[in-house]
């Protein structure tokens, strides 16, 4: 019986996550073609919290970095992100303006944009308010 690479990464990345395995974690991202957009939010919340405890964040950023880079549904994943606490949606917009704004930006211009649009999508209301 085979399993596809999409229930692969799906049991894969919790794990990967509980264990803060970050470098296995950035494998899977680069190599894995398919991965669920629920593992996506899941990476982007462990990113975002590790970013602001952790002594090691240039090495979450770059797991956030590969991530942004990763090809994903936005039908699929808007769902999802509805779910992202409202604090991690402000964190990630900031640090997406950030990388508008760097003279060299570690994420390609297309993904800052889709992703804060998605984003803005996502908490449309709570981000005017």
């Amino acid at each position: 019986m085979a399993i596809s690479h999409c229930r692969m990464v799906e049991k894969l990345i919790p794990q990967l996550l509980e264990t803060e395995a970050v470098p296995e974690l950035i494998w899977c991202i680069r190599y894995f073609t398919d991965i669920p957009e629920r593992s996506l939010v899941q990476i982007l919340i462990f990113c975002l919290e590790s970013i602001v405890t952790v002594d090691k964040s240039a090495q979450y950023r770059k797991l956030l970095n590969a991530t942004l880079h990763v090809p994903f549904s936005d039908v699929c994943l808007l769902p999802r992100l509805r779910t992202l606490p409202f604090h991690h949606v402000l964190s990630l917009l900031h640090y997406l303006t950030a990388q508008l704004e760097a003279h060299e930006p570690e994420v390609e211009l297309h993904n800052l944009v889709e992703w804060a649009g998605l984003l803005l999508d996502a908490h449309y209301q709570r981000c005017l308010l």
